[in-house]
């Protein structure tokens, strides 16, 4: 399976590094027009989070070397529109809403499969394991959108529990680190969907690094395309933190019907026993942010903190935003 992948942002570099070693795909081309290729290299290279990568890159004219896999590389804003060789799948990981709607002009003139790495209205199926991957039939669907980190770890649990216990409302809280296009030093808040637009959320253009912000969260929007309806039932926001991976949700959800702990414990079990990728699992130690880089699973429910009370349930749960969701797409390629 040939493989593209658009845009080489946190996302985009660790699918790369991981697909290289992924038994059955081939990725064949990397596109960033705002990178070159030896800051590409250094960066699959060199990574403050996951370490170095095990492995040699060497530069070849416009070529990645890695190991005996070679890797073209463009810089092209229109990645579409300059694409001369053959691909199974495009997996768009720009975060760049300009590129999402491209690629739907695009669609009909090939048989390839695109992934867009954000939650898209408009794809022909927006997954999230746990919940909806057996419905994607693949004669259908060729746009696949692959949620947000967001919705992949919190919309398993949130989905079982309407879907066994049929929660009245609830809320969530997530606490998310710092993403590349926030400051270091307070300045205009941007956008990074729309870039070099000003947003009027002035908090968020404070110093990521001194600084707690709070702000509204896309998660129940994109959860919304999955589960219909649940942005009724749940109020949502989020706290940008001064860390750089790992993020956490409080959920906090209300039941009318008289519940036990032992029943809800009991249906996260069954979930757990019968899901045939790493969706959900459990911790008991006493874990901090930092324990759960790298971890596969979509989320890790911390078993200290959950507690029921007056059918009111708290969960909390941990997930690597980047590395558990691209966990995920992966999955997905084996499957596409």
């Amino acid at each position: 399976m040939k493989v593209i992948i658009n845009g080489a942002g946190r996302i985009g570099r660790c699918l790369a590094r991981r697909l290289i070693t992924t038994d059955g795909i081939n990725l064949c081309h990397i596109n960033d027009p705002y990178m070159t290729i030896e800051n590409l290299r250094y960066l699959i290279k060199y990574d403050t989070i996951y370490g170095q990568f095990n492995g040699t890159i060497k530069i070849e004219k416009n070529s990645l070397i890695i190991g005996r896999k070679k890797i073209l590389f463009t810089r092209h804003k229109n990645l579409l529109n300059n694409i001369v060789k053959k691909f199974d799948v495009l997996i768009d990981a720009s975060g760049i809403k300009q590129n999402h709607n491209k690629i739907l002009k695009f669609k009909d003139k090939s048989k390839t499969k695109f992934i867009i790495t954000h939650s898209f209205e408009k794809a022909d199926f927006n997954l999230i394991f746990g919940i909806n991957e057996g419905k994607y039939i693949k004669k259908k669907h060729n746009i696949i959108s692959s949620s947000i980190c967001d919705a992949v770890a919190i919309g398993p649990i949130l989905n079982l529990m309407k879907e066994k216990f049929n929660f009245n409302n609830g809320s969530i809280l997530t606490l998310h680190p710092w993403l590349g296009y926030q400051n270091l030093v307070d300045g205009p808040s941007r956008s990074f969907a729309y870039p070099g637009e000003i947003v009027d959320n002035f908090s968020l253009g404070r110093a990521s690094t001194e600084n707690l912000i709070s702000k509204t969260t896309s998660c129940i929007n994109a959860l919304n395309m999955v589960v219909p309806n649940l942005s009724d039932k749940i109020s949502a926001m989020s706290i940008r933190v001064p860390t750089q991976i790992v993020s956490s949700a409080f959920i906090n959800l209300n039941f009318s019907n008289k519940i036990k702990m032992t029943n809800i414990s009991k249906e996260i079990k069954r979930f757990m026993k019968n899901q045939k990728n790493k969706i959900l699992s459990v911790n008991t130690d006493q874990c901090t942010s930092k324990d759960f880089i790298s971890n596969e699973y979509s989320a890790i429910i911390d078993n200290r903190w959950t507690e029921l009370k007056n059918n009111n349930l708290r969960l909390l749960i941990w997930y690597d935003n980047e590395f558990g969701y691209s966990s995920r797409i992966i999955d997905f390629l084996k499957i596409i």
